[in-house]
């Protein structure tokens, strides 16, 4: 696994990633977003920046179709560049953990999934629903693979669709672990996303007072590989929200802590501290996480973009989206 992240095989990726970053939506990007006057001004404004046109029927631009043509155009671009193209896989479990799950859950309820499915997975979405109903297992990464059989008949036991969920991110952060395996940086990054996750199940459990139940929903709703186990979490839950901020005073997530009052507060924190540790990157004369970097850099960037739309859309100032938007390490 070390000859597969070996710096030296990343010259040219990172020197493509480089010249590649200057068209993400970063700080300055944002900025000029953010002073359009409204969503067809910054429409225009991104299509005039390297953003594809991408129309619906009515010749219309389609803004999810724009952001989703950049995802893909940036996971191809990394998939082309590094030595080892499973790179993007760090990128790209989530999407099978989100598709797996609409799969279940719409074929337990009779409804057709192919609507709610991203194509932007290891296994191409028009192979998800046939996989996931047809047991056929082996096609996905290993853990969400052998987590589908258990989820579907948690979720047929129970009737709550939550069981699916548990299930599959706990499957989906082991198969992050095993990506990032050889490879220190993203390793760090996994993990810290794994202690975020963590921390924002207790944060939503103490607003909900779920009190002795939310015991139970914790356990369940753990996710695997972070720097801070299961039993931190058990210990600081049961000291109560009152304590929760003391109890991550001496870990690096304190920020996020201080920022508990409201949910949205709490997980622009979150973003916003995985943002500072992609910042490291920039000091790297060459290396993995340069294209690394970029693909978690991409993948804020076109959430920022889609909050930017929606809030200009709904006619909030700059200042009110501001607030919504997540830090970039450009």
């Amino acid at each position: 696994m070390a000859g597969r992240y070996d710096p030296a095989a990343y010259l040219y990726a990172t020197a493509r990633m480089r010249a590649m970053e200057s068209d993400l939506v970063g700080r300055e990007k944002l900025n000029a977003l953010l002073e359009c006057k409204t969503a067809d001004d910054a429409v225009t404004l991104l299509l005039s920046s390297g953003f594809e046109k991408v129309t619906r029927a009515d010749g219309a631009v389609d803004t999810e179709g724009m952001l989703f043509a950049a995802l893909q155009k940036g996971f191809a671009a990394v998939a082309e560049s590094v030595p080892d193209p499973g790179m993007t896989a760090l990128a790209r479990l989530p999407y099978d953990a989100h598709n797996i799950k609409a799969v279940l859950k719409c074929t337990v309820r009779g409804i057709d999934a192919e609507s709610m499915l991203i194509d932007l997975g290891t296994v191409p979405a028009d192979r998800v629903i046939r996989a996931v109903t047809g047991a056929e297992t082996d096609v996905f990464p290993r853990h969400m693979g052998a987590a589908i059989l258990p989820a579907k008949g948690a979720y047929q036991a129970s009737g709550d669709p939550r069981d699916i969920d548990f299930i599959l991110d706990r499957a989906c952060f082991a198969d992050l672990a095993e990506a990032a395996e050889g490879f220190d940086f993203a390793r760090r990054y996994v993990a810290a996303r794994a202690d975020l996750v963590n921390i924002l199940c207790c944060l939503r459990l103490f607003r909900m007072e779920a009190g002795a139940a939310g015991e139970v929903l914790l356990d369940r709703a753990l996710v695997p590989g972070g720097t801070l186990d299961e039993s931190f979490f058990k210990t600081a839950y049961d000291a109560g929200a009152e304590n929760f901020a003391a109890s991550l005073a001496a870990t690096p997530y304190a920020a996020v802590a201080a920022e508990a009052k409201t949910p949205e507060r709490a997980e622009r924190a979150a973003d916003n501290h995985l943002a500072g540790l992609l910042r490291e990157t920039t000091f790297c004369a060459f290396g993995p996480e340069v294209p690394f970097a970029y693909l978690m850099g991409l993948d804020t960037a076109v959430r920022n973009v889609r909050i930017l739309l929606a809030g200009k859309a709904a006619g909030l100032d700059a200042d009110a989206i501001r607030e919504r938007v997540r830090e970039n390490y450009v």
